[in-house]
């Protein structure tokens, strides 16, 4: 993975992920980009206040990756991040109702890529043809979404566990977890006996393991059974006038909310040049 970012004072998490996910994405399947967070800050529109009032207020993986398919993203030498609510350039700024009309798919998690013609949309020059949320609280399509696609931005609980992680595998989250971060789901593994999701946080690279942390993960059915309730999901990925409690599931709910962008296999992708797909037409 790419250098960890500092998101500094800025709710911007789910912009910075995105927009890592995003490159991650690129290199693995078109070529690497560094695409801008500051962007996704400063243009995703969030009239129906999913996640927050939008920008550094707060927003969504789905909204962010809703607008660079819709109409791509500028690179990080372009429009570098700030950290703050910068203005958005006009030629930049998503038609006005698109998020609106959007937004009860990015609700549902439909595939809202169905609704338009990709081919012609601003993020089909960089190779992004759509976006898709998996499956809520199941263990099974995150598992094969990171083996077969690529990172994938979850959102999670970031309590006190979080702020005082310094190393080795993280376990200090309950059942009843309060989504309220958004960060790259890099990959899993084990050690000395004990299973865990490997994390790309937005806190810069001094924090956690060089900007990591390694959270703990159960088998899959544990893990599937790992449930509670979040009784203030506006704090993480709700939008204005949803429901007051979401079932959450996984430690930290990491289940909960997964995004990942779907992009164009080009000859000079990292799955093409690895003998691991073929161009698509």
């Amino acid at each position: 993975m790419q250098e960890v970012v500092d998101q500094g004072g800025c709710g911007s998490c789910w912009a910075v992920s995105s927009a890592t996910v995003l490159r991650a994405h690129s290199q693995l399947y078109q070529q690497d980009r560094k695409f801008s967070a500051q962007r996704l800050v400063s243009c995703v529109p969030n009239p129906e206040q999913c996640g927050g009032k939008g920008g550094c207020g707060g927003a969504t993986a789905e909204l962010a990756m809703e607008y660079a398919a819709k109409q791509g993203l500028s690179l990080e030498e372009e429009m570098p991040y700030k950290g703050s609510d910068l203005s958005c350039p006009a030629e930049m700024s998503a038609p006005a109702g698109a998020a609106t009309a959007a937004a009860p798919n990015l609700r549902s998690g439909a595939k809202s890529l169905a609704e338009f013609d990709a081919a012609s949309s601003g993020g089909a020059k960089l190779g992004i043809t759509g976006w898709r949320k998996l499956a809520e609280n199941k263990v099974e399509p995150l598992l094969l979404a990171l083996a077969e696609e690529g990172p994938v931005v979850v959102s999670v609980a970031a309590g006190s566990g979080w702020s005082m992680y310094s190393s080795g595998v993280m376990n200090s989250c309950p059942k009843d977890a309060v989504i309220n971060h958004a960060v790259v789901l890099t990959g899993y593994g084990s050690d000395a006996g004990k299973l865990y999701w490997q994390i790309q946080n937005s806190w810069g690279p001094e924090w956690g393991e060089k900007g990591f942390i390694r959270m703990l993960r159960r088998d899959t059915r544990e893990e599937n059974e790992y449930c509670g309730w979040d009784k203030s999901p506006q704090e993480g990925t709700a939008c204005k006038g949803g429901p007051d409690k979401v079932r959450v599931c996984g430690t930290c709910g990491v289940l909960y909310d997964s995004v990942v962008p779907k992009f164009r296999l080009s000859k000079d992708g990292w799955w093409h040049t690895n003998g691991k797909r073929s161009i698509e037409a």
